[in-house]
């Protein structure tokens, strides 16, 4: 696992492209480290946060 915020000789270059009209593909250097992805885009009615609403819990009060 690499720290972002302390390494000043730490580099990245991704470059990105649109595959089709729900695909995207990654691919670069990363800390002189080859990577490639390929993400599908997902309908947001799968997410459960917007399939179902949401109840917020708080376990102490703000008004304490």
């Amino acid at each position: 696992m690499y720290t972002l915020c302390c390494d000043p000789e730490w580099k990245a270059a991704i470059s990105f492209q649109r595959i089709g009209p729900d695909v995207l593909a990654l691919e670069g250097t990363l800390d002189g480290k080859e990577i490639r992805g390929r993400f599908r885009r997902v309908d947001d009615s799968r997410f459960p946060l917007v399939s179902r609403s949401l109840h917020w819990i708080n376990e102490w009060p703000l008004n304490r």
